[in-house]
């Protein structure tokens, strides 16, 4: 899809250049941003947390839906601050005003298996779009956690 790609990301892409996504996520023009966000969910690097957090902010919703479910692949040597901070603003991204963008954020929290998650997940039970909240519900599902279940059996 056109909306996804950019050169400049595409050769940074090929190259592996992190800081050459990074860049274009937290500077290029919207399409840029977009291929950038894109990118790094199958490009995923703990170098990309800080830019990938900051673009849950950005004004387009596929930009906060690809930078959600990027952090959601992110792997790799990540310190305990990154990691928080991802999972910080994956659960703040719980309340964005776009059911997409917190369906994403839902499901890359579920990949964390993250237990300061569990209480924001459960939360996205009562959530107005039936997307988030089956998101939600598969995401609680897959935790061994007794909140979890006692959620899911109300």
């Amino acid at each position: 899809m056109l909306e996804f790609w950019s050169p400049r990301v595409d050769r940074s892409r090929k190259r592996r250049d992190i800081p050459g996504i990074v860049a274009a996520l937290r500077s290029g023009g919207l399409r840029t941003r977009r291929a950038a966000a894109n990118s790094l969910i199958s490009v995923p690097d703990a170098r990309a947390t800080g830019a990938l957090v900051e673009a849950l902010n950005d004004h387009d919703v596929l930009v906060r839906t690809n930078a959600a479910l990027a952090l959601g692949e992110l792997g790799g040597p990540q310190t305990a601050g990154e990691l928080l901070k991802a999972r910080g603003a994956l659960i703040d991204a719980l309340g964005d005003s776009e059911p997409r963008v917190r369906a994403m954020a839902a499901s890359a929290l579920g990949r964390s298996k993250s237990p300061e998650a569990v209480e924001a997940l459960i939360g996205a039970l009562e959530d107005e779009d039936p997307l988030v909240r089956r998101t939600a519900t598969v995401v609680l599902e897959a935790y061994d956690d007794p909140r979890a279940a006692e959620a899911l059996a109300r």
